[in-house]
């Protein structure tokens, strides 16, 4: 049997002040997505947490 390989490639967009606005809402997908070690990471990162957490988003989606 062949091995399959990569099936596709792709690239994931969002859009960093539509993210901003919803990741910290209650009752948003994103507010259950992100574990607190990781909202601390962006938290600590000079860039926005929101734009940080965002790039962490994009490869989840499906």
């Amino acid at each position: 049997m062949a091995s399959r390989g990569i099936v596709g490639v792709g690239i994931d967009l969002v859009s960093i002040p539509d993210f901003a606005e919803q990741v910290d809402r209650p009752g948003t997908v994103f507010s259950e997505t992100f574990t607190p070690g990781e909202r601390r990471d962006a938290s600590d990162k000079s860039s926005s947490a929101a734009r940080h957490l965002a790039a962490r988003w994009a490869p989840r989606r499906r």
